[in-house]
């Protein structure tokens, strides 16, 4: 493997993993955004509207690049990460870290969809 792939590879792992931390702060700042929100005022609802549709779209390109890195992460595993933790005996440390990392990613996906349909509510959707 050359140091230029190896690099690409390291640095796709990285964004990888910001990816999967977004759909948990995405889902707390909108949870965020909805405790402070007041339908009854028409004033902040553009505001309200504008906030949720960047939070959206944030949510909804973290998923993308969760899945197309997630791609070659997953084809260079074997190769990249698991040797490198069984050389440092670190496996388990790996294996916690993706039980987190799947846990958020999950966690914050049914948060998003539960805080999803409440937006909807108050915009008088749905």
């Amino acid at each position: 493997m050359s140091q230029a792939f190896a690099v690409f590879i390291l640095m796709s792992n990285y964004f990888h993993d910001v990816a999967t931390a977004m759909p948990v702060a995405c889902s707390f700042a909108l949870w965020a955004i909805l405790g402070r929100y007041d339908p009854e005022k028409h004033e902040s609802t553009g505001f309200f509207l504008r906030l949720y549709k960047g939070i959206r779209y944030a949510f909804l390109f973290s998923w993308a690049w969760f899945i197309s890195a997630g791609i070659i992460r997953f084809m260079t595993f074997e190769s990249f990460e698991w040797i490198n933790a069984t050389e440092k005996h670190h496996e388990a440390a790996l294996i916690v870290k993706y039980a987190i990392a799947s846990s958020m990613m999950l966690c914050g996906t049914a948060m998003w969809l539960i805080l999803r349909r409440r937006a909807g509510e108050l915009l008088g959707r749905n």
